[in-house]
């Protein structure tokens, strides 16, 4: 009896694409997995699809290549195929724009096993919650999981492309309250709620959150999901 493993996972908003395979007598059969979550926001049960078996990594390739899979975040790769991962999502990366290039090929690195994002920061600045948050962000599984914890409470889900402070081990600037916040709120209101929040704002101890993301409500009422803040 072969068994059947998952050689390649992605996450996606709302949903995840893997790639499965089992190894034969002499080859390897692949197919594709699509489970996609977006129903919930409805009330409807989940979507799971499953494509057909093929016999070669060139066809395996072709099954992934339905999406742009190597632009979405990886959860998981089998330590087997590692390199012809890595090597497959160089080929697709390719042809994108430098900045998204540098920031999915490092993801892709870090879950291959090429990449420690945790030597890109001081060790004093990487510790405690910020590197677990950052660990999190760029381990794949943040957005499944995330939405897994707020969706059904407060019908928020937080998209793949969503804005967010910090971004990863890439971008570990954390939103800072009335000063930088990137694009996650609008610079009349951070210095709205700054003086809401603080009494004398001069010489005060600016909050800062471990991690604030852009959230939508049913697809289209963008929110804003803070976490950790630290005064």
């Amino acid at each position: 009896m072969y068994k059947s493993k998952v050689i390649v996972k992605v996450g996606v908003e709302l949903g995840s694409i893997a790639l499965h395979g089992m190894q034969a007598e002499r080859d390897w059969k692949f197919w594709r997995e699509v489970n996609d979550q977006t129903p919930d926001l409805l009330d409807e049960e989940p979507i799971h699809t499953k494509s057909a078996t093929v016999d070669t990594w060139a066809a395996a390739l072709e099954l992934l290549d339905k999406y742009p899979w190597a632009t979405f975040y990886p959860v998981f790769v089998d330590p087997d195929f590692k390199q012809e991962i890595l090597d497959a999502v160089k080929e697709r990366l390719k042809d994108d724009s430098e900045t998204s290039q540098s920031e999915s090929l490092k993801r892709w690195r870090a879950v291959c096993g090429r990449g420690d994002y945790s030597k890109m920061l001081a060790q004093n600045r990487a510790a405690g919650s910020r590197m677990h948050v950052l660990d999190w962000l760029d381990g794949g599984l943040f957005i499944p999981s995330i939405n897994e914890m707020i969706l059904r409470p407060t019908e928020f889900f937080v998209p793949q492309s969503g804005k967010r402070m910090p971004k990863g081990w890439h971008d570990t600037n954390e939103a800072l309250l009335g000063k930088r916040c990137g694009s996650l709120i609008d610079d009349d209101l951070n210095a709205t709620i700054l003086t809401w929040w603080l009494v004398n704002v001069r010489g005060a101890n600016v909050p800062n959150w471990d991690l604030a993301c852009e959230a939508l409500y049913h697809g289209n009422r963008p929110a804003l999901v803070p976490g950790g803040e630290k005064g």
